[in-house]
């Protein structure tokens, strides 16, 4: 290692050479140095800039639907950047930016469950995983006045990145359902940007099977019956994704930071 003094005046010193030698049994704090735990790996995690890479797919379109610079509408479904100066501005958590899936449908004979046939997901950006690794999902969910249900959860790829299957997710709160007759916090009757607290943290827990080498952050939304009205139309609103290794005693959700890219 070499080292050079500068005083205030700009003299330099002559230049001192010091050897510095670790040795390579030296025990780590490993206490302390985790690589990866507590680090959000989503890319594109605030939708600051832009939604670039977050796609919604639904099998009643029959393809995946970007929002594009503002919002994307595809038969009954829309999928939309909710940021300042977009179509959808309200619709996010006041001060920080999210996506909407709206569904048009008359929903009054709709009761679904969460599956495949609707997905939010991040094309790209897949977390490389060990199995045997605990994986941690978050991300912040409501919904405007009408039937929604959303459930969070992490699908894997094998080494070749072909995925091989879903997870759901464990000790922790990783559902939203909107029951017909309750209105609460999280269920907005305007649309206006509301503090973070007025959308609900979805989190939980899963373990990477065997075969799995990444894994992906997932959203399954779902209409449900909506007896108080002939019709109706479905807005979900998400914000603050989260994917990330956690520790194996972990309980409660990591502090949300902006992840990759974001």
């Amino acid at each position: 290692m070499q080292a050079r003094a500068i005083n205030g005046i700009g003299v330099r010193s002559a230049w001192a050479v010091a050897t510095v030698t670790v040795s390579s049994d030296a025990p780590i704090n490993g206490s302390a140095f985790v690589i990866g735990i507590g680090v959000n790996n989503q890319i594109n995690a605030s939708f600051r800039e832009s939604t670039g890479g977050w796609y919604y797919y639904t099998s009643l379109v029959g393809s995946a639907i970007a929002t594009g610079s503002d919002s994307t509408t595809s038969g009954l479904h829309t999928f939309a950047w909710a940021a300042p100066g977009k179509t959808y501005a309200n619709y996010r958590p006041a001060g920080v930016n999210g996506v909407v899936i709206v569904d048009n449908r008359n929903y009054t004979i709709r009761d679904e469950s969460p599956s495949t046939d609707k997905v939010l997901y991040y094309e790209n950006g897949l977390m490389p995983v060990e199995p045997g690794d605990r994986v941690e999902l978050q991300c912040r969910v409501a919904t405007l006045m009408r039937n929604t249900g959303a459930s969070l959860r992490v699908q894997w790829f094998d080494k070749s990145d072909s995925p091989i299957g879903y997870s759901t997710l464990s000790d922790g709160d990783p559902d939203f359902v909107y029951a017909d007759t309750v209105f609460n916090r999280y269920t907005l009757v305007t649309a206006e940007p509301r503090g973070i607290v007025d959308f609900k943290l979805l989190y939980g827990f899963a373990v990477a099977p065997s075969n799995a080498a990444s894994a992906q952050w997932v959203l399954m939304p779902y209409c449900l019956p909506f007896v108080a009205a002939p019709a109706g139309t479905s807005y979900l609103r998400v914000a603050m994704p989260w994917i990330g290794k956690a520790r194996a005693a972990q309980e409660g959700p990591t502090q949300w930071s902006p992840g990759s890219g974001s």
